[in-house]
């Protein structure tokens, strides 16, 4: 009976119903995780990229920063200023030296 091919139609197009929208709520992203895609990039990004990408002010996104360097411990959150372009963030992971 759980084999949705052996089901009437009319239940059958319920269950693939169901599993499109169970398969769309498991690719949505967080805010958090989102932030800390662009700041896993290998250039990083900057504040304001930050901003666009999290829809959040300015502060909020430094709030993100610290809080995200203190709980990542296996990760360092490394702020560079370029000359002529934007300070960037990004998250350089920590080399544990065996001992």
């Amino acid at each position: 009976m759980n084999n949705p091919a052996s089901a009437p139609a009319s239940n059958r197009k319920s269950y693939a119903h169901k599993t499109r929208v169970a398969q769309r709520k498991s690719k949505i992203k967080t805010k958090k995780q989102i932030g800390l895609s662009l700041l896993r990039r290998r250039h990083g990004c900057s504040l304001k990229q930050l901003q666009n990408a999290l829809a959040w002010q300015p502060h909020s996104v430094r709030g993100f920063l610290s809080t995200m360097a203190k709980q990542l411990t296996h990760y360092d959150l490394v702020s560079e200023k370029p000359e002529g372009k934007p300070r960037c963030y990004r998250l350089v992971a920590i080399e544990q030296v065996a001992s």
